[in-house]
């Protein structure tokens, strides 16, 4: 088994912006990340990116 990259990172970034334009639009109180990583990472930089506090848990 393999784990690759499989996108250009113009592409992740282009689909970052847009996941970050539609939770502002949404205005949720919480938001769940399912097959983040590395989550640490991730989801501190979505979480300043919206103005959330980061909670998170690598079962």
């Amino acid at each position: 088994m393999r784990m690759d990259e499989y996108e250009t990172q113009e592409r992740r970034d282009a689909r970052y912006q847009a996941l970050i334009a539609q939770v502002k639009e949404v205005d949720p109180d919480v938001i769940f990340i399912q097959e983040a990583n590395p989550v640490t990472k991730y989801s501190a930089r979505l979480a300043s990116d919206i103005g959330f506090d980061k909670i998170h848990q690598v079962l």
